[in-house]
């Protein structure tokens, strides 16, 4: 019906961390990452910190839930109710992703439904204060090419560009992970490329301010392979545990 709610609470919740005392009630007490974050946010002021719903995970049931008012209202009411119940700073929509122009503009009528809900929120609880709205953004162009830049543009805080994974275990050659540009030399290791998808979302109308360029903190290495383009037999250390 729309409603947003964990998808792990022992590891949101309930799991004790270093400090943490048994005697308390988890009844009571948040513990996991949520007291983990809370007490981050107590020792930096200007942290914020967003609940994001979705992912590569969580992604099959937003087409059904952006498709009518009534679960849209569900959707951003109970996500903010989450947000609010932990203390958090925002909401970021992960939608791995919209498949159709149907989808798509649907996707602009939810995200402006939490928008609006956000801001009744802020309105009646904590005037003045504005509660964030973040997505999170595809860089291949046979995902972007789909959806309502513009209005994305004008109803979020920031579009996360997800600018990585463009290579993998799915490839059939070794390719780069999060290349800037395109390889001439070897254009089948570099699929996408960060250069064209920022100019389109730009092109689009997004403004240049609230495209945020996500970067990989890891790599991967292709067994099988000497150099990019290579065909490959697996991606990762053979026989080895990391």
């Amino acid at each position: 019906d729309g409603t947003v709610f964990t998808g792990d609470t022992y590891a949101d919740l309930e799991k004790h961390y270093e400090g943490d005392s048994w005697l308390e009630s988890d009844q009571d007490n948040a513990f996991g990452c949520v007291k983990q974050l809370f007490l981050l946010k107590k020792a930096h002021r200007n942290l914020k910190v967003l609940l994001s719903i979705g992912g590569w995970t969580w992604s099959s049931n937003f087409a059904t839930i952006a498709a009518s008012a009534a679960s849209r209202s569900t959707f951003a009411k109970s996500a903010v109710t989450l947000m609010k119940d932990w203390a958090f700073d925002g909401i970021d929509i992960d939608w791995e992703y919209p498949a159709s122009d149907g989808d798509a503009a649907n996707m602009v009528l939810l995200l402006q439904a939490v928008r609006d809900e956000l801001d009744a929120y802020a309105s009646e609880h904590a005037p003045g204060y504005h509660f964030q709205l973040t997505i999170a953004a595809p860089a291949g162009s046979s995902h972007y090419s789909k959806l309502r830049l513009a209005d994305l543009g004008r109803i979020v805080d920031y579009i996360n560009l997800m600018a990585y994974d463009y290579a993998g275990s799915w490839s059939s050659v070794a390719g780069h992970s999060a290349n800037l540009y395109a390889n001439t030399d070897i254009p089948q290791s570099t699929p996408f490329n960060t250069d064209d998808a920022v100019k389109a979302y730009l092109e689009a109308g997004v403004p240049p301010h609230k495209l945020i360029l996500g970067m990989p903190a890891y790599g991967r290495s292709f067994i099988g392979a000497s150099d990019m383009g290579e065909h490959h037999s697996g991606v990762g250390l053979p026989n080895k545990a990391l």
